[in-house]
Parts: C-alpha cells; sequence; structure tokens
C-alpha cells in the first residue's frame, strides 16, 4: 500500500498492479479494497494472480474492479495480454476482437516505461515477474506483504 500511495503523491500512478490473492498479511482481495478506497485508482489496472481460479473468487475480483484473474503458472504471454488489455481500456478500446492487433513489439515498443506494481509474496514468482517485465521494458516495483 506505502507504493501506491507514494505513486498517487507524485501524481504518477501504476498503470498496472499485479496482486497475488493469497498473500500473508493481508490478501489481495484486501489489498484491492483498499487501493480502491484511495481514490485515484481508475488510471491502474489491478489483476489478480491465483493458483486457483474459483467461480466465487473470480465473481469478488470483478465486484471490486480487478480487470482479471490470471491463473498460474504465468507465462510472458500472460503477462503481455494482461498488459494490453490494460492498455486499451485506458484508451477506451474493446480489446475483444484481435483482428486489428498490429504486431506485438511495435505494441510493446510503445508501452516502454510504464510502472507496474507486482504484490506477490513468493521470492521466486517476484523474481520471475520482475525479469520477464523488465526485459520488456516496464519499470518494476516488487511489494511484498503489502509493502514496498
Amino acid at each position: 500500500m506505502a507504493a501506491v500511495r507514494q505513486a498517487q503523491a507524485s501524481n504518477k500512478p501504476f498503470d498496472i498492479v499485479y496482486l497475488a490473492w493469497r498473500m500473508p498479511v493481508m490478501d489481495g482481495m484486501e489489498t484491492a479494497r483498499q487501493i480502491r478506497a484511495l481514490g485515484h485508482t481508475r488510471k491502474s489496472t489491478m489483476v489478480m494472480v491465483s493458483a486457483y481460479s474459483r467461480e466465487e473468487m473470480v465473481r469478488e475480483a470483478e465486484s471490486l474492479g480487478i480487470a482479471n484473474v490470471l491463473a498460474k503458472p504465468l507465462s510472458p504471454s500472460m503477462l503481455f495480454d494482461t498488459i494490453m488489455q490494460a492498455r486499451a481500456a485506458h484508451r477506451g478500446e474493446d480489446r475483444t476482437s484481435r483482428a486489428h492487433v498490429p504486431d506485438n513489439n511495435r505494441q510493446l515498443a510503445t508501452l516502454r516505461g510504464a510502472r507496474i506494481l507486482v504484490a506477490e509474496d513468493n521470492d521466486i514468482n517476484q523474481q520471475i515477474a520482475r525479469e520477464l517485465l523488465e526485459q520488456a521494458g516496464f519499470v518494476v516495483d516488487v511489494a511484498v506483504n503489502a509493502q514496498i
């Protein structure tokens, strides 16, 4: 939460916030509630990452304004698709049709430098997410136990 508050205070909100569903101190749902309560988060897309995709969890995530629930293990293409969907949502585009999608490298180039917050308690998952996202040109902050 400190990272989100700091981003809000500096008027540089995260473009995407990846939240782990299960974290030891505060779970992803509660973290999402607190982020939404800050009020600035219309500019941020929240994505829940979980080893499970139970229907009730997905419904709760949707009710909190979480844009997508991704099942672990994540792949680079899953991260890319999520980033592109968030970008389209910020621009008011419909990403359900891929007929008009230019090549991925060109799209990715337009996103380089976007700020992404990864809230994940597992060290290995943190490292994988950070490396994948940084290789793609994103600025990554990792929060552990809802702290940065």
